[in-house]
């Protein structure tokens, strides 16, 4: 009599591809939430205390506007740099509420996310410019206004304000390429970000200072607005609310319903419109 039992063998699963799975959203807890949004306040107040600090320096240091101008946009451009370092891996390294809240509608961050970044880079560059205020003898006070932007003479608001547009719709394209998920490499977002403020200030220095980022701008105007010669500040001052909004919003949009993913979402919107059409 055989003795041999057959045992049944379960196959054998040759498939070696790991299981994909989406990421988990961050909880709104202290690290999912509070902790991003300190790390938004620090970098924003470090941010203009630092740039705008530099803007009023120049004016001393380098005696020709092109050197100046040189100075002032290597140094908006590697403060940005290092802070989108420092805190990238924790917040993102907005630093900028056009960021935020085009991230906000592009639904890379939820509303309350986006709400509590606002708030703190506001408050964070509110308190960076008054300790840079504190810091800065008071007969420096009229040099450069502490960076505060403005629509140069020979330049109307339309014109500053066309170029907000443009000079924002570079910077959030930039950013928006630079954070693809689609990028094997991402090392180099910080650099290639710092790069992009560093050349729109180059371009637009002489004709509004340059605003990319209403909030520096308000800051900047209401710690100057008191200063003797500096009254001008509040003038024309939409021009760097709206104009950066208008370019992030329309960069941004561009390039995920256009290039992110090979333009998958802008075929989907083509064919959700063809089928109704039809």
């Amino acid at each position: 009599m055989s003795t041999a039992q057959e045992i049944e063998v379960p196959p054998v699963d040759t498939d070696t591809t790991p299981a994909q799975s989406s990421p988990a959203p961050q909880p709104d807890n202290f690290r999912g939430l509070i902790r991003p949004a300190m790390a938004e306040f620090l970098a924003s107040a470090i941010f203009v205390f630092v740039s705008c600090g530099c803007g009023i320096n120049a004016a001393d240091t380098f005696k020709t506007p092109g050197s100046q101008v040189i100075a002032i946009s290597l140094c908006f451009g590697v403060t940005i740099f290092v802070l989108a370092f420092m805190i990238g891996h924790i917040s993102g390294g907005h630093m900028n509420p056009v960021v935020s809240v085009c991230f906000v509608l592009l639904r890379k961050i939820s509303p309350l996310r986006g709400i509590m970044y606002v708030v703190a880079q506001f408050f964070g560059m509110l308190i960076g410019v008054a300790f840079l205020r504190a810091c800065t003898p008071s007969e420096k006070f009229g040099t450069g206004c502490f960076a505060a932007n403005f629509v140069h003479e020979g330049l109307t608001n339309g014109e500053a304000f066309l170029s907000e547009i443009i000079l924002t719709f570079f910077l959030m394209m930039t950013i928006c390429a630079a954070t693809d998920s689609n990028k094997s490499n991402q090392t180099l977002v910080p650099l290639a970000i710092g790069f992009a403020i560093t050349c729109c200030h180059l371009m637009s220095m002489p004709l509004t200072g340059t605003s990319l980022n209403p909030t520096r701008s308000f800051a900047s105007a209401a710690v100057a607005s008191n200063v003797p010669g500096c009254e001008f500040v509040w003038g024309a001052h939409w021009v760097f609310w709206f104009g950066p909004f208008f370019g992030g919003i329309l960069g941004s949009v561009l390039y995920e319903f256009v290039f992110h993913d090979g333009g998958a979402k802008f075929e989907s919107l083509i064919g959700m419109y063809r089928r109704r059409a039809t």
